[in-house]
């Protein structure tokens, strides 16, 4: 039987134990998050609501797979164990769990206490062991209970290459009654298009692209498919005032930042559609 190699053991970390965070009720979907490898460009997108997800790296045998493998990071040279920590979420809240592991789990620096959960913010930076990782939110729970709104079958164009972030979006337009459509490529653009017009399209400004379309952002490509003055709602994670002017001049309607309340981004396509009518 090939022995399996137990997680490097390293020097302890010279850090505080991360005092208890405040829980604040959130309501109805799930969040959508984003772990990126500090100093790389790998990012993993993880919808909390699908049970728990378990971070860590494959063991040396290949057996204890987790559902977030950091191995092809150094995982074991920077302490990571097999099932080193957990995201799990309810309605209210997503959570990180250290599950017992060898050189500790820390959000900003501070050291989680084993097997008890404590909650996400926007922004913090996770380090297992000595892999880091910054957690973004891309989808935020509504802050108070959705208002169930009549969508009388008006059509939602999304043009968003994150599919948890699309899902997100069209799980709560398609329960408010709007038919939806969904996009990652700006090939389809055109040809999705020529076939209907929607009602309004929500898009990010990062989509994947065609190299002869490498000239038009993705709000100028639609307003130049677009075969009426349909609203455009830019909702992305690219908020500078450049972006945010370019994306305007090319056609937008309103811009919304990442990450967005699901509330704040259904009241947004409701005003614009109002301004249509």
């Amino acid at each position: 039987m090939q022995e399996r190699a137990a997680t490097r053991k390293l020097a302890a970390k010279d850090a505080q134990l991360l005092e208890q965070r405040d829980i604040a009720p959130m309501k109805v979907l799930p969040w959508v998050l984003q772990l990126r490898v500090v100093g790389t460009s790998a990012i993993f997108n993880v919808n909390a609501g699908r049970g728990e997800t378990i971070l860590g790296r494959v063991a040396t045998d290949g057996s204890n797979m987790p559902d977030v493998d950091f191995s092809q990071f150094g995982a074991f040279k920077q302490g990571v164990s097999r099932q080193h920590a957990a995201l799990s979420a309810n309605r209210d809240f997503v959570l990180l769990t250290d599950l017992g592991s060898s050189n500790g789990t820390y959000i900003n620096n501070m050291q989680l206490p084993q097997f008890q959960p404590v909650p996400l913010r926007h922004g913090d930076v996770i380090a297992l062991g000595e892999l880091q990782l910054q957690l973004g939110f891309n989808v935020v729970p509504s802050d108070d209970d959705l208002i169930l709104q009549n969508g009388t079958g008006r059509h939602v164009l999304i043009v968003e290459n994150d599919s948890s972030v699309a899902m997100a979006y069209r799980t709560v337009f398609e329960h408010c009654g709007y038919r939806v459509s969904v996009t990652d490529t700006a090939i389809e653009i055109p040809l999705f298009l020529a076939q209907v017009t929607p009602d309004i399209v929500i898009c990010d400004l990062l989509v994947d692209d065609l190299p002869q379309h490498k000239h038009m952002d993705v709000v100028h490509l639609l307003r130049s498919e677009l075969k009426a003055p349909v609203p455009i709602l830019v909702v992305s994670s690219m908020t500078g005032g450049h972006q945010q002017r370019q994306a305007i001049s090319s056609g937008a309607s309103a811009f919304l930042g990442k990450p967005v309340r699901l509330n704040v981004l259904l009241d947004g396509v409701n005003k614009l559609m109002d301004e249509e009518l």
